[in-house]
């Protein structure tokens, strides 16, 4: 039987081990002639190369001279920029040729820019904190200054950077420092109100702190002020926070944020931000990156433009504005070099956005064949997988999708396409399920009919008999036992000496290989373990936290009058383990089946085998030590306490050895070039 077990646990291992074939790309990154790499979003949710999306134009204003342009919009073919330097607009045509300017000797600062629907210009102007509309000829129509309603705020800051206006002439200002949120005002500049305000989370250390102040004395924690904004064509605000998760926020008519963009990273601020017809937005960050993402927020495109110099076409020094035209070019302010450059959509990126604008069109048989495509050329593009899944849903082929959901780790609709296959299947195969189940029910019953009344089976009972009297067995058994009456089970265990070490480190083993196939075999809907294994790295995690366990309880229970011995601690640990080696399995085969509409049923299996353990584990201490119950807590305390010092001191000895070894290692290498050198 030593045997048997032992074959099946090397298979089992071997199984558990067994490579993911994950995603590959066809293509790696396409080297050319543009001095900047491209990157999409891979099935694992990183960047990874692509090829080009927009490629340089050139400089729009070779023939104007700018000084620090902090802002651009573009209408009806003209672009007009925000020259703080000069304290003008420029209106430039596609040409690069200075049309007219608008504000000269009124302006002081001007930081924002943007032409109404009505075809009126509002330029918000840091230095005089004013809002300017003027017509498009250049006159001067009127001037929104700070607003002297009540509401605002008698100490509220009023230094507009921003400004957008969206229909019925709604006027929304970014203030320098306003933490209150978008200020709002009418069209003739009464206060409507603050409008999509950030909200504001404490750190873990002013929770803690607050516990210790009296009330009122609480740490303050400033929500951050939004920094830049836009509007599209439905007059839907999108504003951008520096240093956030959610640094970009698509706000509905009551200050909702609707957008699920998170930022590639945390660390990077949004200088600016663009919104075209079509709902595609684009940001561009202080570290030079310039990112695209559609309507939904999923990230198309990135690729960074930063440089020390402006001397190669297509870099930048230090970016300011971003805007794209009806053309779908962007143009992008730099306002070190007092330059406007201009991108234009790569053949790859059109593919893209007619593959997407199909789609939202319902148009879905000629956007699978462009998603097609697009992975042919791109085999990681993980968006082209997801909408290629959706489009396969539509039509019904609910196999392709799953397989393309999960090329894109598309859990939300691998789980809406499972439930789909899986309710087909139900459809076809519900009666013979349950007549499957009548007839096994129907089978037990007159099997334990038939042993009860005649001899039939009596030699089979026998032979159970023996393998349950077997002792190895009656080991085994054990793992049951613990589970219905652990108390006993603890008893038999350290008194009459049911089990041993052997039979422990068995358990141990099995539970290892079934974490394993956990970790491997999750259904995908609740999978969320790396695709690849380190074995080495998982045995000396799940094995070195159970014996620092035993170690420092036994340690703890020395010095607190303890019973057990150490062998009594490994041995009861290990059973108490027990809920984790019979419901593993069957927690693996019920996440294959379920969806996300029962995830409460898989949390509350979760729950219950998690909890069951921590209860084992507490009694087994109980039992094994003798203690009483505020004994035992504190025993386990004071061992969860050891765990963390152990654990610190060993990492301190890492970091020294590695410096002591380096530094060797280092005097090795100058005394060799000294004598041999």
């Amino acid at each position: 039987m030593k045997k048997l077990l032992l074959t099946a646990v090397m298979i089992l291992l071997l199984f558990a081990s067994w490579p993911l074939t994950g995603l590959k790309a066809d293509t790696d990154y396409y080297e050319n002639e543009y001095p900047y790499r491209t990157y999409t979003v891979d099935y694992e949710g990183h960047l990874t190369f692509t090829q080009t999306a927009y490629t340089p134009l050139g400089v729009l204003n070779r023939n104007v001279q700018l000084s620090d342009p902090e802002d651009i919009y573009i209408k009806d073919g003209l672009v007009y920029v925000a020259d703080s330097g000069n304290s003008r607009i420029a209106v430039l045509n596609y040409r690069g040729e200075l049309e007219r300017e608008i504000g000269t000797g009124t302006l002081d600062n001007p930081t924002g820019v943007f032409v109404s629907l009505d075809d009126y210009l509002y330029v918000a102007d840091k230095g005089n904190e004013l809002v300017y509309k003027f017509d498009l000829e250049g006159d001067l129509i009127r001037t929104y200054g700070r607003p002297s309603e009540p509401l605002f705020g008698t100490e509220s800051l009023y230094v507009p950077i921003k400004v957008v206006v969206g229909s019925g002439e709604n006027i929304y200002v970014i203030g320098d420092g306003s933490t209150s949120g978008v200020i709002q005002m009418n069209y003739d500049g009464s206060f409507l109100g603050y409008f999509g305000v950030n909200l504001s989370a404490k750190s873990l250390v002013q929770k803690i702190a607050d516990i210790f102040v009296q009330p009122g004395a609480y740490a303050r924690n400033i929500p951050p002020s939004p920094t830049n904004i836009t509007i599209n064509s439905k007059s839907l605000v999108y504003t951008s926070t520096p240093n956030a998760v959610t640094a970009l926020k698509k706000l509905d008519v009551n200050g909702n944020n609707i957008l699920t963009a998170t930022n590639y990273d945390v660390e990077a601020s949004v200088v600016d931000l663009s919104v075209n017809d079509s709902g595609y937005l684009y940001a561009i960050y202080d570290d030079g990156f310039v990112v695209e993402y559609d309507e939904s927020g999923n990230l198309l495109f990135a690729f960074d433009i930063m440089s020390g110099s402006s001397n190669t076409l297509g870099l930048i020094q230090s970016p300011s504005s971003i805007q794209i035209d009806e053309l779908g070019n962007l143009f992008v302010a730099d306002n070190t070099a007092d330059q406007i450059v201009v991108f234009q959509p790569s053949s790859f990126a059109d593919l893209v956005h007619q593959a997407i604008d199909l789609y939202n069109a319902g148009n879905y048989a000629q956007s699978t064949l462009m998603f097609e495509n697009i992975l042919e050329q791109n085999s990681n593009f993980a968006l082209a997988h997801s909408a290629l899944g959706k489009a396969y849903y539509q039509d019904e082929d609910f196999q392709a999708a799953l397989n393309e959901y999960r090329l894109a780790n598309d859990t939300k609709g691998y789980s809406e396409t499972f439930w789909k296959i899986r309710d087909n299947w139900l459809n076809n195969n519900l009666t013979w399920v349950f007549i499957s189940l009548i007839g096994l029910i129907a089978l037990v019953q007159a099997v334990k009919l038939v042993n009860k009344k005649t001899v039939v089976f009596a030699a089979i009972n026998q032979h159970i008999g023996k393998v349950k009297a077997n002792r190895e067995f009656r080991k085994f058994s054990l793992i049951t036992k613990v589970c219905r009456h652990p108390i006993d089970s603890y008893y038999e265990i350290k008194r009459q000496k049911r089990s041993d070490i052997r039979t422990s480190i068995i358990i141990l083993v099995v539970l290892f290989v079934e974490y394993l196939l956990l970790q491997k075999y999750t259904g995908f809907v609740f999978n969320t373990y790396p695709d690849r294994i380190n074995l080495g790295f998982e045995i000396v995690k799940f094995f070195g936290l159970f014996g620092l366990f035993v170690f420092s309880n036994y340690l703890i229970a020395t010095l607190f009058d303890g019973e057990g011995w150490l062998k009594d601690v490994f041995i009861a640990s290990s059973y108490a383990l027990s809920p984790l080696v019979i419901g593993l399995v069957p927690l693996i085969l019920l996440s294959n089946f379920l969806t996300l509409n029962e995830k409460v049923i898989f949390d509350i299996y979760v729950f219950i085998m998690i909890a069951w353990t921590g209860i084992l584990v507490f009694l087994a201490i109980k039992e094994i030590h003798n203690y009483e119950i505020k004994e035992t807590i504190k025993n386990l305390l004071m061992t969860a306490f050891t765990m963390l010092i152990i654990i610190l001191i060993l990492f301190i000895i890492y970091v020294f050895g590695s410096q002591l070894v380096n530094f060797i290692l280092s005097w090795l290498k100058e005394v060799a070039n000294r004598v041999f050198g």
